[in-house]
């Protein structure tokens, strides 16, 4: 700050000196310039809040906004806006994650129908600044792979190459360590397993798609197994480790898969879900699987399968709006979970698994990322 203040201090005396007619344009490219070194650009609606030590944060695309909660007083504390109109088309995030007390948001494009944004971008939800860090085309999903470790996936396929790109990024030092191309493929998630980072990776051909798993060694930073089956008939949408085993949320089933070699063990169907609609999150807790859904045709449920037997035992039915994200404090020992439209965020017990409480916010569209940070 004090080096900006001297070279504008500088500036004004050589501005002195000089005839009247270039001191106009001198003091623009300075204003500019100061825009651009305080980040006065991005014109975010973001404040500063007192964030208690039990906090959730929870993503709404359709308003640019993410809400923090107080977790522990059932509260909204504020929103902090993430995304910026521009000529009247709202950006789109799509997912962000926790580092350090700090939001790394993915910013997918910076306008409908452009050819995508290369940002994350990054929020201190106390002070509410923002900054920018370059990742790579149309990031998309951000997942914790490891300590201080992020896997940064995109939905975008290049025309030039027909390769979709993704990045292992690392969040201390907010620099892209590599970068992992998948011919006509699509990643839909990835999670950390000691050295390897599993891949869920989608084939897309004209005619015809497949699925498989592929794995990542981040000590030698390259590609270690492709091609491993994953589930016939069927697609992944998300997944969560507990001790050896992999569950993957998928097409009205769950299927579990053994580590580290990746066999299927068992898929377990849920019960009354004929339209067959797709997983969204999976949580393990109390020995408990918790499956959420995106809402289509007015299903409202949490589907709960018991670890030990691996057998569907029952499900949580919500009000109109249902429940799409989902996440879990350690030190309430509670369930959070975020509703699909109305604004809402539902307190479970996942002893009696039962709602406890609601919390209401001012949003109306889906809420479609919560994540819990615990008191330390």
């Amino acid at each position: 700050m004090i080096y900006i203040m001297m070279v504008i201090h500088m500036l004004l005396k050589k501005a002195g000196k000089m005839k009247g007619k270039f001191i106009l344009p001198l003091m623009l490219l300075m204003i500019f310039a100061g825009c651009s070194l305080f980040n006065f650009g991005l014109k975010l609606n973001t404040t500063h809040l007192d964030i208690p030590p039990n906090a959730g944060f929870i993503m709404s695309p359709s308003s640019g906004y993410i809400t923090v909660i107080d977790t522990k007083g059932d509260s909204v504390v504020g929103r902090q806006e993430v995304a910026i109109r521009r000529g009247g088309k709202l950006e789109n995030i799509c997912d962000f994650l926790i580092h350090n007390g700090l939001l790394f948001v993915t910013l997918h494009d910076r306008q409908a129908f452009e050819k995508g944004s290369d940002v994350l971008r990054i929020l201190d939800p106390v002070s509410g600044k923002v900054e920018e860090s370059n990742v790579g085309w149309a990031p998309n999903g951000i997942f914790p792979v490891g300590e201080n470790l992020a896997f940064v996936s995109t939905n975008l396929i290049c025309y030039s190459d027909h390769n979709c790109y993704n990045y292992i990024y690392n969040l201390n030092t907010r620099k892209v360590i590599d970068t992992i191309a998948f011919e006509d493929a699509l990643v839909d998630f990835a999670v950390s397993y000691g050295d390897t980072i599993i891949m869920d990776v989608k084939y897309i051909k004209a005619d015809s798609a497949s699925e498989y798993f592929v794995l990542y060694s981040k000590e030698s930073g390259s590609i270690i197994a492709t091609h491993i089956p994953l589930v016939d008939d069927d697609y992944a949408n998300c997944a969560v480790i507990e001790g050896n085993n992999l569950y993957v949320g998928c097409t009205n089933h769950i299927a579990v898969f053994s580590l580290p070699d990746l066999t299927l063990k068992k898929e377990i169907y849920i019960p009354n879900n004929e339209e067959y609609h797709d997983n969204k999150n999976i949580l393990f807790t109390h020995n408990k699987l918790y499956t959420t859904y995106f809402a289509t045709g007015g299903y409202r449920k949490i589907n709960i399968i018991d670890a030990d037997t691996e057998e569907w035992i029952k499900a949580i039915d919500f009000p109109e709006g249902g429940a799409r994200a989902i996440d879990y404090s350690l030190s309430l020992d509670k369930l959070f979970v975020a509703s699909d439209t109305g604004g809402r965020i539902y307190k479970i017990d996942p002893n009696s698994d039962e709602i406890i409480d609601t919390i209401n916010t001012i949003e109306n569209g889906a809420f479609t990322v919560i994540h819990i940070k615990d008191e330390n």
